[in-house]
C-alpha cells in the first residue's frame, strides 16, 4: 500500500484537527443539500375490502352443515 500524503505542516495532524478541517470544508455543501424525503403510507383500505368480498363469498358457498357451527362463526367473527 502506497504512503499517504506529505503533513502540510512539520507534523502530522492529530484526529481533532483533521475532523475540524473536514467539518469546516464540507459545511456549506451539506447546508444546501440536504432534503427530505417522506413515503407515502399505503392505503390498506382497498385490499382489506377486496379480502372481506373475497371471504363473504367463500361463507355464502359453505354447506348448510358447517353454516351454522361454532368454528364458522368464530373464525368470520375474527374476519368480519
Amino acid at each position: 500500500m502506497p504512503p499517504g500524503p506529505k503533513p502540510l505542516g512539520e507534523r502530522a495532524m492529530t484526529l481533532a484537527e483533521r475532523q475540524a478541517r473536514y467539518r469546516v470544508a464540507h459545511a456549506a455543501d451539506t447546508a444546501a443539500t440536504v432534503k427530505l424525503c417522506y413515503r407515502r403510507p399505503a392505503d390498506r383500505r382497498s385490499s382489506h375490502a377486496a379480502v372481506r368480498r373475497k371471504h363473504s363469498r367463500m361463507a355464502s358457498k359453505l354447506p348448510l352443515s358447517v353454516c351454522g357451527s361454532p368454528q364458522q362463526s368464530s373464525t368470520f367473527s375474527i374476519i368480519f
